[in-house]
């Protein structure tokens, strides 16, 4: 039911919150020291930054499928947080198959030099130096994060909030027999 929904989004979304609190220590260590910021943080900042993303992508999906059909209205408050949930994931930044690759093998210490990532946009390097080459992007990133936390804590308070799961547009459990 939608309580198993919203109980499932809530860990989702208190997992992201955790990496996107560990993004803001890394990012404050960094501006203590002299840039570059050392590769395997680069790489921990933005797995954080994919996964917490795609953590709250999955949360708000997990919302959406259980608020029925009536959530694909343009006018409904559901698909407006699913369409821009998504949107975000899309981000060069977050996107989850090279970060998941550049992770795994930092991981597995693999060297930086020998690995090479073609993401959706223009940059070749697993850092962003071509077109993004700026702090910018990592921080940009990270308030991605942040603001997709945001929007799904709010969808998911909202819900006893609105008096029903009714009003917000869930579906009703069907009575058996």
């Amino acid at each position: 039911g939608i309580q198993r929904r919203v109980a499932e989004a809530g860990a989702e979304i208190a997992c992201a919150w955790a990496l996107t609190q560990q993004n803001c220590d890394l990012l404050e260590d960094a501006m203590r020291h002299d840039p570059p910021m050392p590769a395997p943080k680069r790489a921990q900042v933005r797995w954080n930054a994919a996964y917490a993303t795609e953590l709250c992508r999955r949360a708000c999906n997990r919302l959406f499928e259980g608020a029925g059909a009536g959530a694909a209205h343009d006018s409904h408050a559901m698909q407006v947080v699913f369409r821009d949930m998504n949107t975000a994931s899309h981000h060069a930044m977050l996107d989850f198959d090279v970060n998941v690759e550049i992770q795994g093998k930092t991981l597995l210490g693999v060297p930086l030099d020998d690995i090479i990532m073609y993401s959706s946009d223009t940059d070749f390097t697993p850092f962003d130096v071509g077109a993004y080459a700026s702090s910018t992007t990592y921080i940009s990133g990270a308030a991605v994060v942040v603001a997709a936390v945001v929007v799904a804590v709010a969808a998911v308070a909202a819900v006893p909030a609105a008096g029903s799961a009714a009003e917000w547009g869930f579906a009703r459990p069907r009575r058996a027999g």
